[in-house]
């Protein structure tokens, strides 16, 4: 009997043991066909970068998902590059233009300053036919026939008027600087925004081209995870994982794609262009810029920025043209001499008249308009506008030292985040390549080697991110220094 047990036993651990082997072949070659299928799917969506300009002319590349409806069409999408923003943005934009009509209405309001320093001349010519009676004491009467002509020029010149026109032609003078420091401010911002939009266009649409490719990885995960789970590899729970993942990618791409398409807009508006735009950046490398050098401390800096920002030029000369219509109000409480010539004619016809020459001189002072009180309450509304203006400047130059004290961190900061996300760049491409060596060889579980492609494309975006704000650092110093300038940014690219 103990013999008949041992035989069965034996028999039926060999049978465990056939099975376990039958099992392994089978998992073997599942996870071999599994592997198979997997590579020839990644081979079809690619571990490289997907072309932008497909995202739009089908369903996100293939992937049979469209997110969110938009509203614009974007089966052709407009390539662009830094060059094509600039020459657009510093021709279309409105602020710029705006800036450049307001530049052009100070000119002439200062020219129609000047001239009224200059002499007044005056034309005249009259007719008029008398027919009637003429009454001389209210006791002569005699009837008047006659045509009396006259003509004649009057030259007018106020010698003086208290400075008054003066100080404020003066003053327009200084206020059309500060306007047209303005213009020049407003393009330097032009060139920083159009920099600024670009950046994060880029940006967007490498994140958008990430989130696709994490979409994808995230539906291979899901079949590959309902298959093991067919098989009696898996579990409900990774399917239910593998579910969740899936749903939080569709997540991140509408939000990307909703990000993507706002950066678009903002852009066409910046280049007053029709919103319904669609553009996309001709490629997807990202250059760094060598625009200013890291040698130069704060100090000279903030010497640059007195020397040549726009905006402290622009207020400086709006204290100048305050001060100077405040002298203006002076004038109201002085006298006013002015001098004329007159040449008059009077005669019955154009051709037979007698000449009469007109030389004088009319002085004037106005002592009581409104009881004094006009003049008065000029004179400390311009006191007030004074004050007002010097603080204006006092803030400006003060918002400006702290906007370059800011942007000097950031450009150490993110310098300094560009070489570190170069190496985190560095390393997630090696462990990629292998962890896609070792799946090959069946040593690698497929969920490893999505999340290093994973950790690839995120530490490629990091990079992006790093330069990009390492980029925009560096023009946002030379806007705060006033130094800005479309054609260096250009040249500046590494």
């Amino acid at each position: 009997m103990k013999k008949f047990s041992l035989v069965i036993l034996i028999i039926t651990f060999s049978v465990l043991q056939s099975l376990a082997k039958l099992e392994s072949t089978l998992a073997a070659d599942t996870n071999a066909s599994y592997q198979a299928e997997i590579l020839e799917n990644l081979g079809k969506i690619g571990l490289q970068r997907i072309d932008p300009a497909e995202l739009f002319s089908q369903k996100h590349a293939g992937t049979n998902y469209d997110p969110i409806k938009l509203e614009a069409s974007f089966i052709e999408a407009i390539e662009i590059n830094l060059e094509d923003l600039f020459a657009k943005a510093l021709e279309n934009n409105l602020n710029l233009n705006i800036a450049r009509l307001r530049s052009k209405e100070a000119k002439w309001r200062f020219w129609n300053k000047v001239s009224e320093m200059l002499p007044d001349f005056t034309m005249l010519a009259n007719k008029r036919k008398l027919d009637g009676t003429f009454y001389l004491n209210s006791n002569f009467a005699a009837p008047i026939d006659e045509t009396v002509s006259s003509a004649g020029f009057r030259f007018n010149y106020r010698v003086f008027d208290g400075g008054t026109t003066s100080f404020l032609a003066w003053s327009e003078k200084f206020y059309k600087e500060s306007t047209e420091a303005v213009e020049r401010s407003e393009y330097n911002k032009v060139i920083y925004d159009t920099v600024d939009f670009y950046l994060n266009l880029v940006r967007e649409q490498v994140s958008l081209v990430t989130k696709l490719k994490a979409l994808e990885r995230s539906q291979a995960n899901l079949q590959l995870t309902e298959k093991f789970l067919d098989s009696g590899k898996g579990t409900q729970y990774d399917l239910m994982q593998a579910e969740a993942n899936l749903a939080l990618a569709q997540q991140l791409l509408i939000e990307t794609e909703a990000d993507y398409r706002i950066s678009q807009i903002t852009l066409a508006e910046h280049l007053n262009i029709p919103l319904e735009t669609t553009m996309k950046i001709k490629t997807n490398k990202l250059n760094t810029f060598d625009y200013i050098s890291s040698d130069l401390d704060i100090k000279e800096f903030l010497a640059e920025a007195f020397n040549h920002n726009p905006n402290i030029e622009s207020l400086l000369r709006a204290k100048q043209g305050a001060y100077k219509q405040g002298l203006s109000k002076v004038g109201d409480f002085l006298p006013k001499l002015d001098l004329y010539w007159d040449l008059t004619g009077t005669g019955q016809e154009f051709t037979d008249m007698f000449a009469v020459h007109t030389l004088g001189f009319q002085a004037s002072y106005n002592i009581g308009e409104g009881m004094g009180l006009t003049a008065a309450s000029n004179a400390m509304e311009s006191k007030y506008t004074v004050e007002r203006a010097r603080l204006e400047y006092e803030k400006q130059v003060l918002e400006i030292q702290k906007n370059l004290r800011t942007s000097f961190i950031d450009f150490q900061r993110s310098k300094a985040l560009v070489h570190a996300s170069h190496k985190q760049y560095l390393a997630s491409k090696e462990a990629l390549r292998l962890a896609k060596l070792r799946f090959e060889n069946g040593l690698e579980v497929f969920t490893n080697l999505l999340i290093k492609e994973e950790e690839l494309t995120q530490s490629e975006l990091n990079l992006i991110s790093a330069i990009a704000n390492y980029n925009l650092s560096q023009v946002k110093i030379a806007y705060n220094m006033g130094t800005i300038s479309a054609e260096d940014i250009l040249k500046s690219r590494v």
